[in-house]
């Protein structure tokens, strides 16, 4: 399902933005004519059986699943100029396993969103030349920002947008299960990038969340994120910041206090220890209004540990996420007295070209950071790819 409301005080710039983006221009050169046409489609389909073995809130198993069906469609012109055009649904069965099970705050699994989904995910359009592109639609900010490739290994959600950002707003920033309208640009040269977005601060619809809603309010205002990217001898830094325009969480602070946040990520392939990378986070926003005011994690990833398996992948990774003393929680959530600490041990087995498994081992001290037992965890994600 699909719907589309825009307050009448929305920036005028999305809309001058989304014709200039989608209206061919009738000044187009004749050195910039068509020179290819391609369309790719590609289905994903991924699924986490999880077991809680003891602590937590009980014990007791939950079968997890996602599936994404991907439509590109790239025009290229003369000049390196490319013209993008991306759609995406997404089916997630909604079972719980963190909020019943485990009881940690942080996320299992990254595929678990609690709710039935079957919807539009991702739809824009892109156009981009060697060095600059510009992106209007329904993005995930999360495909871009924020995000290492070495972390997504790991089945527990902190891995990939760390917590102080990926739990911020009312319904989270604008990726899944809740992507919202964007727009974002990007400069990349060969060691330097830099994006940034302005997103819809209050994305989807949490009470419809099988709807794709693009309900933009200026009451609910919007997010701003930017990423700096620096690439050099094998490391890769990210230093981003981000910033929300309206208070939206808590009635006893003004409408206009403005939610901020900054993010340091690392990412380091080790050239004497062919196959192996290290990552690791550093987190933080404002403590008035997010639930997560600090966030650190760190990582090891080894491909090819056997010889005769060169595409495996084995890691061991922490996260740890710290409380806001000064957050005034909703009903719905249950305030952090201390921090939750994860610890994950994985590896994923290249079965064949289409087919992954990847068997994990989870380990949550102070789930939710409350009075709970430490929860330990065994599981198998499976992927089908085509």
């Amino acid at each position: 399902m699909f719907s589309l409301s825009l307050s009448a005080q929305v920036p005028t710039f999305l809309i001058v933005s989304f014709i200039l983006f989608t209206v061919p221009s009738p000044l187009r050169s004749e050195t910039e004519k068509t020179i290819n046409n391609e369309t790719n489609i590609s289905v994903i389909y991924s699924s986490d059986f999880l077991s809680n073995l003891n602590g937590g809130k009980e014990s007791g198993s939950a079968y997890l699943d996602f599936a994404t069906i991907e439509l590109r469609h790239q025009i290229d012109f003369a000049k390196e100029q490319k013209l993008n055009l991306f759609v995406s649904g997404i089916y997630a069965n909604g079972a719980e396993f963190s909020t019943t099970k485990s009881g940690d705050i942080q996320g299992a699994s990254g595929i678990e969103t609690g709710v039935n989904l079957k919807r539009v995910h991702e739809a824009y359009v892109q156009l981009s030349n060697k060095s600059h592109s510009m992106l209007l639609g329904l993005y995930d900010t999360n495909t871009e920002f924020d995000v290492l490739d070495s972390a997504n290994l790991f089945v527990n959600a902190a891995y990939g947008m760390g917590n102080t950002l990926g739990s911020s707003g009312t319904n989270g920033p604008s990726t899944y299960p809740f992507p919202g309208l964007s727009l974002r640009y990007q400069y990349r040269n060969e060691h330097l990038s830099f994006r940034f977005v302005i997103t819809d601060g209050v994305p989807g619809d949490s009470q419809h969340p099988d709807v794709t809603g693009l309900n933009l309010s200026s009451s609910e205002g919007y997010l701003n994120i930017a990423e700096f990217e620096y690439l050099s001898d094998g490391s890769k830094w990210l230093l981003g910041t981000w910033q929300y325009s309206r208070n939206t969480l808590r009635d006893d602070l003004p409408n206009t206090q403005s939610n901020t946040g900054l993010y340091l990520r690392v990412e380091h392939q080790f050239q004497e220890l062919e196959g192996l990378t290290g990552f690791a986070r550093l987190g933080s926003g404002s403590e008035q209004l997010n639930a997560f005011s600090r966030f650190y994690s760190a990582g090891l990833v080894k491909t090819g540990l056997l010889s005769t398996r060169p595409d495996d992948a084995i890691g061991i990774a922490f996260a740890y996420a710290e409380g806001s003393s000064d957050f005034d929680l909703t009903e719905n959530m249950t305030a952090l007295t201390s921090g939750e600490l994860n610890i994950e041990l994985t590896y994923l087995m290249k079965v064949t070209e289409y087919l992954s498994v990847q068997p994990t081992y989870q380990w949550i001290d102070n789930p939710s950071g409350q009075d709970i037992s430490t929860a330990q965890i065994i599981g198998l994600r499976t992927i089908l790819s085509f």
